[in-house]
C-alpha cells in the first residue's frame, strides 16, 4: 500500500523476477560483482534513472508491527519524492526468513528492497543448520532507518511492578511464568532468553506468528510477559491494558519517561537496542545504492518524519552503507553467541 499524489493508497503485489548469483557484499556499498564494479567504479555517472518503475519494499512482519510502521512512513515519503509507487509488501513468517529469501531471489536493480529487522538478519540464520540465505553475502546494506528499544510488558494482574519484582516472582515460581514473542528466534524471543540467562530464572517461551498476536495474549492473560517494540505496545500501555516495567536500552525514552531501563530496574548490564534497516539484493549497482541511500537519508531528515518516529519512541539513523555493514557484522556475531548459549535451534 502506498499514497500517490492524489492522496489515495494503492495495494499491489509485484512478483520478483530473475535469480542473482550471491557475492560478498562490499562493506561500503553493494557486492563487488561485475555489475557493481562497472556501475560504481568504471563509469561513475553522477546520476541514474532510478527508479524506473514501482519499487517493492518487502516487510517481514504483519501490518501494525514496528517494521510495518517504519516501512509505511518511509515509503510514503519516497513515493512523494520519486513520484513513483513504493509498494509495501508484508511477508511475515519464519522470523523474517521468508521475506529475505524473496529479496535474495529478486533482480538486483534496486526495484525490490526490504525494510527488515535486526532479528531477521542477525539472529534467524543462526537457528538453522542450513539457512537459505547468508546475511553477510546475499544482501547490500543501504542504511539503518530507525532504532527503538523493546519494552518489557506484563499483564496488569501480574504482581510485579518492577524488573526486580518480576525476577523475584520468577525465582519464587520457576517455570510458572510464560513470555510471548513474535516467533522462534526473533529479537523479541532472544531478548527474553538473554533476560532469562542474565537473571538466572526459569521462564517459558511461547512463540506467536507475529508480535501483535503475542501482545494480545499478554493483554488477555494467557501469557504473563513479553519484550516487544515500543511502537507496537505504546497505545496499549497508555490505555492501561499493559504494564510497562522497563525499556531495553541504556537510557529512557521520551514517550515513556517514567519507565526505567532494565538495568535501572534491577538487572545491571542488560541492553538490547533493536534497529530496522533497508537492504537491496547483492550485486545491486553501487550507483543505485548511493542514490537510495541519499534519498532515504533526505527523507529521514524531514522534521515531520522525526516527529512521527519520536511519537513511537524511535529515532531515525541514516548511517552509511559501510557503517551499516560493520554494525550488521558485529550484531551477527553477538546474537550468534546468544543463540548458541541458549541452545535455541529450529529444525
Amino acid at each position: 500500500m502506498t499514497r500517490g499524489k492524489c492522496g489515495l493508497f494503492v495495494w499491489a503485489v509485484i512478483v520478483p523476477i530473475g535469480v542473482i548469483t550471491p557475492g560478498l557484499a562490499d562493506p561500503g556499498h553493494a557486492a563487488q560483482g561485475p555489475g557493481a564494479r562497472d556501475a560504481g567504479e568504471t563509469a561513475r555517472p553522477r546520476s541514474v534513472a532510478y527508479p524506473a518503475r514501482p519499487v517493492r519494499v518487502i516487510v517481514p512482519q504483519t501490518p501494525g508491527s514496528s517494521a510495518d510502521f517504519f516501512a509505511r512512513v518511509v515509503s510514503e515519503r519516497l513515493n512523494e519524492k520519486w513520484d513513483v509507487p513504493v509498494v509495501v509488501d508484508n511477508r511475515p513468517g519464519a522470523g523474517g526468513a521468508i521475506s529475505l529469501e524473496l529479496l535474495k531471489q529478486a533482480t538486483p536493480d534496486g526495484h525490490t528492497l526490504t525494510l527488515t529487522t535486526e532479528g531477521a538478519l542477525a539472529i534467524i540464520p543462526h537457528l538453522y543448520r542450513n539457512p537459505r540465505y547468508n546475511t553477510l553475502k546475499d544482501f547490500a546494506p543501504v542504511t539503518r532507518v530507525a532504532s527503538a528499544p523493546y519494552v518489557l510488558i506484563v499483564n496488569p494482574s501480574l504482581p510485579a511492578k518492577s524488573v526486580k519484582d518480576l525476577i523475584a516472582l520468577a525465582k519464587l515460581k520457576p517455570g510458572n511464568i510464560n513470555f510471548a514473542s513474535g516467533g522462534n528466534g526473533t529479537g523479541t524471543h532472544l531478548s527474553g532468553e538473554l533476560f532469562k540467562s542474565m537473571a538466572g530464572i526459569n521462564i517459558v517461551h511461547v512463540p506467536y506468528k507475529g508480535a501483535s498476536l503475542g501482545m494480545t495474549d499478554v493483554m488477555s492473560g494467557h501469557v504473563q510477559m513479553m519484550f516487544t517494540g515500543v511502537p507496537t505496545a505504546l497505545t496499549q500501555v497508555r490505555a492501561g491494558r499493559l504494564r510497562a516495567l522497563a525499556v531495553t536500552t541504556t537510557r529512557r525514552v521520551q514517550v515513556l519517561p517514567d519507565v526505567p531501563t532494565v538495568s535501572e530496574g534491577g538487572l545491571a548490564g542488560y541492553e538490547v537496542a533493536p534497529w530496522w534497516g533497508v537492504l537491496a539484493p547483492a550485486e545491486t549497482p553501487r550507483i543505485v545504492i548511493r542514490k537510495l541511500h541519499a534519498d532515504i537519508v533526505d527523507v529521514l531528515q524531514q522534521s515531520a518524519l522525526t516527529k512521527q518516529f519520536s511519537a513511537q519512541g524511535a529515532e531515525p539513523i541514516g548511517d552509511t552503507p559501510a557503517q551499516f555493514a560493520a554494525k550488521l557484522k558485529a550484531e551477527y556475531e553477538k546474537w550468534g553467541k546468544v543463540v548458541k548459549d541458549a541452545g535455541v535451534r529450529i529444525q
